[in-house]
């Protein structure tokens, strides 16, 4: 699959689930998507999407899974406070940059926050400690600037939701490329596609990004601190 998204997608409002994957999809997100207020499960993943995540994305209220990982989107993420549903946010291995969301603490439906491989900068929002239901945090290739400033692993505890059903995994930053870490679909967020072998380099490798060994997942147990 080739060329771009079709901005008549948009007109399809009814739907609730939307899965474009491994394709060789370009150009930017269409903004009209925004009108796809019942959809659930929007999933662009391993595509060549570049530009920035629209607003109006932001504003689908009925979102529980947003999956973008293995793009080449930019900037930084948009307003999301429509979002209370979102149960699971992928956006690996892309070129997003500025510091990572304090809004990120209003998702609270929100397990699963991939955000590895990203050029982020500044601090590990404390408000993180607000996502209580909260199971996976990844972290993965995270650039040197917010590098240097995550905390140490008591540290991420402390921050973290100590409540049950508690964190059982983060992954600060890995020692492994995120393919082989858990396979390039499981860490986009969706199931593996039968009968597709394609795989791409992770950006930061293609940027030029420090590959040597660094820790790879710290565990919790639940109920653990």
């Amino acid at each position: 699959l080739m060329g771009r998204l079709p901005t008549e997608l948009g007109l399809l409002t009814g739907i609730r689930v939307l899965l474009v994957s491994r394709t060789d999809l370009t150009g930017t997100i269409p903004a009209e998507l925004g009108r796809l207020t019942n959809i659930q499960d929007l999933v662009l993943q391993l595509s060549s999407f570049t530009g920035t995540i629209p607003e109006e994305v932001g504003q689908l209220s009925a979102l529980t899974r947003l999956g973008l990982s293995f793009n080449l989107l930019q900037g930084t993420l948009p307003s999301f406070g429509q979002w209370t549903s979102l149960t699971s946010l992928f956006v690996g291995n892309n070129d997003f940059n500025g510091t990572l969301p304090t809004e990120l603490g209003l998702l609270t439906e929100l397990s699963e926050l991939h955000v590895s491989n990203n050029a982020w900068t500044g601090t590990l929002p404390t408000e993180l400690g607000l996502l209580t239901a909260l199971v996976t945090l990844c972290l993965l290739y995270t650039s040197d600037a917010l590098r240097e400033h995550l905390p140490g692993v008591g540290q991420v505890a402390a921050v973290l939701p100590q409540d049950p059903p508690h964190l059982a995994e983060v992954v600060r930053f890995g020692g492994v490329e995120p393919e082989r870490h858990q396979g390039v679909d499981q860490l986009a967020g969706a199931p593996a596609a039968a009968g597709h072998g394609r795989s791409r380099v992770a950006p930061g490798a293609a940027r030029g990004r420090s590959q040597r060994a660094r820790p790879g997942p710290i565990r919790r147990a639940a109920g653990g601190r």
